[in-house]
């Protein structure tokens, strides 16, 4: 869903003959043209044209004085209001610098020689240009896929921070689901001599799981994902060889991160919408399995902290990010 669009449309004696001059003078596009009312565009912004046909509504000439104030912010007003003055406008008000409380504006006007008054100015009063420029400088859909994605990323890596296989295997409840040496008693997942304990249906009570559970799932989920949205969409969980210690398994994680955003590093805007096969059976957009993705790591990193903060008994403060480089739309904020 889109935003309103709001439109201009100015009384004038011809239509027809105003919509030549706007196309002289603005550079106007005629959209359609029912004669007595002509729909014209001005670099992709509507501008409508009339003859009026009652009482009520009169052109500037019929009404004696001027019915309308049109103001345009353009990156160029110098050379808009130019334009028009050559075709023909009255530049009664050539365009200046003016002080407003945000800085100078630069800003000048004509009358068009229907009676109409234009403002044209510079784009330094749009709400879009004062925090933070143009449009163009904004980022784009994969853009914020890519800065959400490292931004999880970077914050896993700070919780898992000095991790040792003690607190790895902690158990801190009497029914838990952890990464153990295969056995006949253990159920799980995992092609070798270690096994990340599930199961399908998920029993009740359903167990809590260890860090160690948390990291490697997390792992072997992201290479899954990897696959099936920029791979050969074979990879299955239970084929994965589950590591059995704490550096391990933090190693699979951290690769499997890297590699996965170097792949979503490579995406634009249209890509990052183009359908993939899920591992579920359905076709879904790219974006649409990279914040699943983003979702799984966001929910258990946050688990993984809240474990290490109840095993230690107090919170850990997190430090203030390092100055990086960055895009001038993403500025993260201090802690």
């Amino acid at each position: 869903m889109t935003g309103p669009v709001i439109s201009l449309m100015v009384a004038v004696p011809d239509a027809a003959r105003a919509a030549a001059w706007y196309r002289e003078a603005l550079g106007a596009t005629v959209v359609w043209d029912l004669g007595s009312v002509v729909g014209l565009e001005v670099a992709g912004a509507p501008l409508f044209l009339a003859e009026p046909d009652g009482p009520n509504w009169s052109s500037p000439a019929e009404a004696g004085t001027t019915t309308v104030r049109v103001e345009v912010f353009v990156d160029d007003p110098d050379a808009v209001w130019a334009r028009a003055v050559a075709a023909g406008a009255d530049g009664d008000d050539p365009v200046r610098d003016h002080q407003m409380p945000w800085g100078p504006h630069r800003q000048g006007g004509f009358f068009d020689p229907f009676g109409h008054r234009w403002l044209v100015g510079d784009r330094s009063p749009l709400p879009a240009h004062r925090k933070g420029g143009d449009p163009a400088s904004l980022p784009s859909a994969a853009d914020l896929l890519k800065m959400q994605l490292r931004h999880a990323w970077v914050n896993a890596r700070w919780v898992l921070e000095g991790l040792d296989d003690e607190e790895y295997g902690w158990e801190p409840a009497p029914l838990c689901w952890s990464v153990r040496r295969r056995g006949p008693d253990v159920r799980g997942w995992g092609a070798g001599e270690w096994v990340c304990e599930d199961r399908w249906p998920p029993p009740d009570p359903l167990p809590v799981t260890t860090i160690a559970w948390r990291v490697v799932h997390l792992a072997a989920w992201t290479e899954v994902y990897l696959d099936w949205t920029f791979g050969g969409a074979t990879a299955l969980i239970q084929d994965f060889d589950v590591p059995g210690d704490c550096a391990g398994g933090l190693a699979w994680l951290h690769g499997a991160q890297d590699r996965f955003m170097a792949a979503v590093d490579d995406l634009d805007d249209a890509t990052a919408f183009a359908l993939r096969p899920a591992h579920w059976g359905e076709s879904v957009p790219i974006a649409h399995l990279v914040t699943s993705m983003l979702t799984e790591h966001v929910h258990h990193i946050a688990e993984v902290g809240a474990l290490r903060d109840v095993r230690r008994g107090r919170a850990r403060r997190q430090p203030p990010p390092p100055p990086v480089a960055g895009p001038p739309w993403w500025l993260p904020e201090p802690r």
